[in-house]
């Protein structure tokens, strides 16, 4: 739900690396197993969508004695994910601290590491904690732009320029020729927060200088249109007009990655009071308290913009996506229920309706509504929503692939053996699909599951996995 979305697909790398690390250390070997495999109980447990029991299993490992930095440095980027910053801070500076001191890090690990550092500049710049903030980001060094992103979007322009002078004033071969547009791009942005459009427009003109415009064309647009905006705010009379150039501005502000100046316009007395442009105003609300990892204040946003709009179904699935995350179930029951009466077809919202049972304990409700998301998506008859989204390594494609394993779960579980084979032919049919790569989901050890329990609970055996040039079957659905 929050963002910055932090490292979570490199924790059962780091879980495999760490165990390996510790085997050989006899008096810690015991703590540091059980480290490792907490981290990779946790990953499975996230990309199910259970942070909350994610976090659950690191607490655990942390009581039992675990202190390990890639264990603490987790712990931390599952509270940012959750939006608990305050708890995340102390956990990513120990943890931080721990990965700096080892040298020659495993990929998986060192990547963990830029995401912690990443994570608790995120906390400093919450708590308004600048100094400490830019400590931790010029100590990294390396690839600045997230850093200056979220410096730019809590209203820090000072400390976004400082970054990019720093890393743009490094060797010309230190700093590829993407990351240094990139920042010449912020560099534009920071002007803007300034107040100084004549400096942006400067900074425009010297990036462009020697290159394609159009690459950056829109960008001129968005700061003549702040200048624009600004202009006629000045002269409008208090009323629907003022709203709506207030509306524009923060979006304005949203295309530059100023997300607290966008919302500076639109919440507390600013907010609009027209009906259609309060609606408006939630929505941004929502997207922005997201971006910065305010979850409480994004949801109360969303609880606002369902009660403006009651009959929005795209806000009530927002809704009910929110409450899942944060482990409210019976509430998000009550919004996803409200969805399907009115878009059955959603496959995705029959998943998460499976979800919140699956938590709940109520398993044979979860077997019925996963399996009536996975026969709507695996058949095709998807629902608009559900059709918009991405294909091939796609949120969808993942939703299905982690209902399908659920489904197997709750339905062993519930004495369900019909469901659960359903579960598992559904991921065949998958890995089975013509021109699937072994890079491509599903992974070949889901497949190789699923083909065991096909033959343990059918008696008859699949077919061996193709390869990617002998794919077998028909298209399942074009998700890929």
């Amino acid at each position: 739900m929050s963002s910055p979305r932090l490292g979570w697909a490199l924790l059962l790398g780091c879980a495999a690396c760490y165990i390996l690390t510790v085997i050989a250390a006899a008096p810690s070997a015991r703590v540091g197993t059980l480290e490792g495999l907490a981290l990779e109980e946790a990953t499975r447990h996230r990309d199910h969508g259970d942070v909350d029991l994610a976090i659950q299993i690191l607490e655990e490992a942390r009581l039992a004695g675990g202190t390990g930095e890639t264990l603490l440095g987790s712990l931390g980027i599952a509270y940012v994910d959750v939006g608990q910053h305050d708890t995340a801070a102390p956990l990513l500076a120990a943890g931080l601290a721990g990965l700096r001191e080892r040298e020659d890090l495993p990929w998986a690990i060192n990547e963990l590491r830029k995401n912690v550092a990443r994570g608790l500049v995120a906390c400093h710049l919450r708590r308004g904690q600048v100094d400490e903030a830019r400590t931790v980001a010029l100590e990294e060094g390396g690839y600045m732009p997230p850093y200056v992103s979220m410096a730019l979007a809590w209203d820090y322009p000072e400390l976004a320029d400082e970054l990019i002078q720093f890393r743009l004033s490094e060797d010309v071969l230190e700093v590829a020729g993407s990351e240094r547009f990139l920042l010449s791009l912020s560099a534009v942005s920071v002007s803007v927060a300034r107040g100084d459009l004549a400096e942006a427009r400067e900074r425009w003109e010297l990036l462009t200088a020697g290159i394609d415009r159009q690459r950056s064309s829109p960008l001129k647009i968005i700061v003549e249109e702040a200048a624009t905006l600004k202009s006629r705010m000045a002269d409008a009379a208090p009323g629907a007009e003022s709203e709506e150039l207030r509306l524009s501005l923060a979006q304005t502000y949203f295309r530059l990655g100023l997300t607290m100046r966008g919302l500076d316009q639109i919440t507390g007395p600013l907010e609009p009071e027209d009906p259609a442009s309060r609606v408006e105003a939630l929505r941004l609300q929502v997207e922005a308290w997201e971006g910065l990892g305010l979850d409480d204040r994004a949801l109360e946003a969303r609880r606002r913009l369902v009660r403006a709009a009651p009959d929005d179904l795209e806000a009530r699935w927002g809704l009910a996506q929110d409450l899942r995350t944060l482990a409210r179930f019976d509430a998000a029951e009550v919004q996803l229920l409200w969805v399907l009466r009115r878009e059955p077809e959603r496959g995705r919202a029959w998943l998460l309706l499976g979800d919140v049972y699956r938590r709940t304990g109520a398993y044979d409700a979860a077997c019925e509504a996963y399996a009536e998301g996975i026969d709507i998506i695996t058949q095709g008859r998807l629902s608009p929503m559900d059709e918009g989204v991405e294909a091939g390594g796609s949120s969808l494609m993942h939703a299905l692939l982690t209902g399908c394993e659920d489904l197997a779960d709750v339905a062993r579980r519930a004495g369900q053996p019909s469901h659960e084979l359903l579960a598992w032919e559904a991921i065949l049919e998958l890995a089975y699909r013509p021109g699937k790569t072994p890079t491509q989901p599903p992974a070949d050890w889901l497949a190789e599951r699923a083909r065991y329990r096909v033959t343990l609970l059918s008696g008859e055996e699949p077919p061996p996995l193709p390869r990617a040039d002998e794919a077998l079957g028909g298209a399942l659905f074009q998700v890929y």
